[in-house]
């Protein structure tokens, strides 16, 4: 019912609480749900979009720079030939050769990602890339903005390359509580 309200702006992940009495469970027993918005997250399609790329790309790489060789270039190229091959139509020839050698072969999608685990099948995505990188991506059937309200530091650092951590915090200060309306 709080999510029905056109007027919701929360920030907070925690939006409301049910006593145990509610539901008929015993009582030694919690439950317990996490509501997270998939707007606050870059989603993996949008990098058909030129400017989405560069977020992605430096995304990739201030993750990633920690991580012992981690092909980002390959990482950024696979992923965009997965989604619309027709961008890069010898690298989507070279990754989909890679594809075929694997145990068991498989195909890159060659259209927008259906789910995120797609995103694991992709070239040089390993398990601990996948894991580093998921608390900051998405899939979204269609092109949506991004909630400044309710989105990560990190993905407003780089929504705008260049922009300072001091300016960064002057955003997230200045969303609050609240966060923005317009």
């Amino acid at each position: 019912s709080i999510l029905k309200k056109t007027t919701f702006h929360q920030t907070k992940a925690l939006i409301a609480k049910l006593p145990n009495k509610a539901l008929p469970l015993p009582p030694q027993w919690q439950m317990q749900a996490q509501l997270i918005d998939a707007q606050a997250k870059l989603n993996i399609n949008s990098i058909i979009e030129q400017n989405m790329r560069l977020v992605f790309y430096i995304l990739l790489k201030d993750i990633l720079q920690s991580t012992v060789k981690a092909p980002i270039n390959d990482i950024y190229y696979a992923t965009l030939s997965w989604i619309d091959p027709s961008l890069l139509k010898q690298r989507f020839m070279q990754y989909q050769a890679e594809y075929a050698k694997a145990n068991p072969p498989y195909q890159a999608g060659g259209q927008p990602m259906q789910t995120l685990s797609e995103f694991r099948k992709v070239y040089g995505v390993t398990s601990a890339i996948y894991q580093k990188l998921t608390p900051y991506i998405t899939v979204l059937p269609e092109n949506v903005p991004i909630n400044l309200n309710t989105c990560d530091e990190r993905i407003i650092h780089h929504l705008t390359p260049g922009l300072k951590p001091s300016q960064v915090k002057k955003i997230l200060f200045a969303r609050g509580d609240e966060g923005f309306s317009t």
